[in-house]
């Protein structure tokens, strides 16, 4: 299938496959590694021309999605050190205005292993709805392969406990820039 600049591929693993994921989750790799993170079996994945969406169900039966984009800072800029760019400054930059028609909570940073993610929650009135929403916007970098992706979140407050465990399991699993010689083995 493909939608834009993305593309799907579908392979028949290795009996002796080394994909794995946590029970009930699935793992989503975006140009054979670049970006790579679980979500839960049995998501509606959709590529649009710039992005990726995952909902909960297929859209409009959906409750809970999320969007992901990446930028290869490398070929925005090349030879920058962006190093010096600050992934927390750049979630509250990003953030500082969202505030007014809503309640932002403060950033949560979170750096290991060469990958950096600055996160933040907020809470709103959703305009088509006329109730109360939440989201979440991140963004991470991986310094050594100059790739940053932007994450945002939204659910209701009903399903706030799954979306919690939903955005643990997928900020904890996320990798940026570990490339897979052979996807139907997997990583090393």
């Amino acid at each position: 299938m493909e939608n834009g600049n993305w593309s799907e591929e579908v392979f028949n693993l290795s009996p002796q496959h080394r994909w794995t994921a946590r029970p009930g989750n699935v793992v989503f790799v975006a140009d054979r590694g670049a970006v790579r993170f679980e979500i839960p079996r049995g998501w509606h994945v959709e590529p649009t021309s710039n992005s990726v969406k995952f909902h909960d169900r297929k859209p409009p039966d959906d409750n809970m999605g999320i969007e992901m984009s990446i930028f290869y800072l490398s070929r925005l800029a090349v030879g920058v050190d962006w190093s010096g760019l600050s992934i927390h400054q750049l979630i509250k930059d990003a953030t500082a205005n969202l505030g007014k028609d809503g309640k932002t909570g403060r950033p949560t940073t979170i750096k290991l292993n060469g990958l950096e993610i600055a996160w933040v929650e907020r809470e709103f009135i959703d305009d088509d709805e006329k109730r109360p929403a939440h989201s979440r916007i991140a963004t991470a970098r991986h310094i050594a392969s100059a790739i940053q992706v932007v994450i945002t979140m939204a659910y209701w407050p009903e399903d706030a406990e799954e979306a919690q465990s939903v955005w643990n399991d997928m900020m904890g699993t996320l990798k940026l820039g570990e490339y897979i010689d052979n996807p139907i083995m997997g990583p090393s």
